[in-house]
């Protein structure tokens, strides 16, 4: 007994030998400076308080590997420090990988990210829209439940996914896990070549959507990026009013349905041994017809009377208008600069910009990121929005700064 004691225990002890741990740790100061004088708030008429806005991020990510197993866990914290509200958190991933032969499968809640975009990659249909122009946004994105399988050989890779129609009503499971998922199902193919790469993906989820992305090098310092998709059904929102006797107008939003919607977006990247340059153009064939609305926000926005029901309630439906939209959703038309170096010891810096091409508003970005010491790092960005009174970032009127503190283990 004894022995095979001391045989079970070298067993163990060579197996967590091999097994490799990885832990990673990431807490953000987000500081946005509220304004109360935006267009969208005339008088102050959703009470937001003036100044600092302080909320606590932070992420914890695991990885256990052993031989051809990995699992992954990422957890979310979310504190708002200034207001009442309670620290809440959320599990962004958990998912089993495993690997035999050519084949991969993983199992469980997984993030989905395709595309070549830098701004957005329409072709990532398994992804919410959000903006990578933040790098450490998409480190916050939730994932979906999913079985996926993937089987590599020369003539390319070849993958499947299924994602199962979720519906929660469990209090823990809807606060910490998940709430809603639709059913989605899907594949993709990949091949990678000396100078390019590209994929293609379908997937169905209310209708079905095809997408497609490349990168490729011309010459030594020019690289070619695109990312598109075709939406077969997309709604888009649109404001709707109303004439009323003895009453004036009510404005209301409706949804409008759209069919084989394109989502384009065309990049291209310099660089050199001292900085990169990068250009993007997006098209958004669901974009609202923002010189339309814009019309009908400012109307909105000058005829604002507080004691009025109806001029209240105006308001409120153009500001759900403009912020329930993702800002890259808005209008039909987007650009995206960005310069980059790292030349500096431990250093790197960034600035980005992001312009609306309809009323050429937009928003400055300048990121800066500090690695000089063992396992930590420091990263910071400063972001401002600039454009005339009634402009898609002028209605937004955002300024910040956001402290990043990452620990490596």
């Amino acid at each position: 007994m004894k022995r095979l004691s001391f045989i079970i225990l070298i067993f163990l002890a060579s197996s967590l030998s091999a097994i490799d741990f990885e832990y990673r740790f990431l807490i953000m100061d987000y500081q946005k400076f509220n304004r109360i004088d935006t267009p969208l708030n005339p008088e102050n008429v959703f009470k937001i308080e003036d100044g600092l806005s302080v909320n606590i991020r932070s992420l914890l990510e695991t990885k256990v590997i052993y031989e051809n197993f990995k699992i992954f866990f990422a957890n979310y914290g979310f504190m708002p420090v200034k207001s009442n509200a309670n620290y809440t958190n959320r599990i962004l991933e958990l998912y089993l990988n495993f690997k035999f032969g050519d084949f991969s499968t993983a199992i469980g809640k997984k993030k989905i990210i395709k595309g070549r975009g830098f701004l957005i990659s329409p072709s990532d249909f398994l992804a919410s829209y959000f903006s990578k122009v933040k790098e450490n946004e998409i480190q916050f994105m939730e994932g979906v439940f999913i079985f996926q399988s993937y089987y590599y050989s020369d003539s390319g890779s070849f993958g499947a996914f299924y994602s199962p129609e979720v519906d929660f009503t469990n209090e823990i499971f809807t606060r910490y896990i998940s709430s809603t998922q639709k059913q989605i199902y899907g594949g993709v193919y990949e091949k990678d070549f000396d100078f390019l790469d590209f994929g293609l993906i379908c997937a169905y989820r209310d209708g079905l959507n095809f997408g497609g992305y490349s990168s490729f090098r011309f010459f030594e310092n020019f690289v070619f990026h695109f990312d598109g998709a075709v939406y077969e059904k997309k709604k888009i929102e649109k404001i709707v009013k109303e004439e009323i006797p003895f009453v004036g107008e009510i404005y209301s939003i409706e949804e409008e349905n759209l069919l084989w919607v394109p989502a384009l977006l065309f990049g291209a990247t310099y660089v050199n041994e001292y900085f990169s340059f990068m250009i993007e153009y997006y098209y958004n064939g669901g974009g609202k017809n923002w010189l339309e609305s814009k019309k009908d926000i400012s109307n909105a926005i000058n005829s604002f009377d507080l004691q009025n029901p109806i001029s209240i309630k105006n308001l409120g439906t153009s500001t759900a208008f403009v912020l329930d939209s993702s800002f890259i959703e808005l209008c039909k038309h987007y650009s995206f600069v960005r310069l980059y170096t790292s030349k500096l010891k431990n250093t790197e810096l960034a600035l980005n910009l992001i312009l609306n091409l309809v009323d050429y508003s937009g928003r400055l970005i300048f990121s800066s990121s500090y690695s000089g010491w063992e396992n930590f790092s420091i990263s910071s960005e400063v972001y401002f929005s600039f454009g005339e009174k009634y402009s898609q970032f002028g209605l937004y009127g955002e300024n910040g700064v956001n402290i990043y503190f990452s620990i490596v283990i």
